[in-house]
């Protein structure tokens, strides 16, 4: 007389745990393309050097929200970030699946919660790229101004 409850407790088990491994399975891949796009820099940058609220900032990444990269500074500023043509949005190839931000040339720029300092009468670089940066934006170059 046991077995048959123990029996069907299993079954349901078994049956649930299908159930969230496929839905924890849907999710995952509806989220694996980005849905939005790296914010474009305006026309006629002018990048020149200034003094700044913050000393560093910590890049969030996340492809699915409508601002997909912004930088959290130092004092609590919510930055946004503006990109060259030729950067782009995507997930990490590794275990970790993370978001991140590569150059034209495949180069990963920046990842989810890399920290960015910024040097006292320099301009900050990413990875080599040229950062002008203000109070409330930060505007990532391909190529130095010239």
């Amino acid at each position: 007389m046991l077995r048959r409850p123990v029996f069907l407790l299993l079954i349901g088990i078994v049956f649930l745990a299908g159930c969230r491994a496929s839905q924890s399975s849907a999710t995952a891949t509806a989220n694996v393309n980005p849905t939005s796009e790296l914010n474009s820099l305006p026309p006629n940058l002018a990048c020149g050097l200034s003094e700044l609220p913050y000393g560093r900032a910590r890049f969030q990444i996340d492809g699915t929200a409508a601002d997909p990269v912004t930088a959290l500074a130092d004092d609590g500023t919510i930055l946004q970030t503006y990109w060259s043509p030729g950067f782009s949005l995507g997930l990490a190839t590794d275990a970790t699946a993370s978001w991140l931000v590569r150059d034209p040339s495949g180069q990963v720029v920046v990842g989810q919660g890399e920290i960015l300092d910024i040097p006292a009468g320099a301009p900050p670089r990413l990875h080599g790229h040229r950062v002008c940066a203000t109070a409330h934006a930060m505007y990532i170059l391909l190529k130095d101004p010239a």
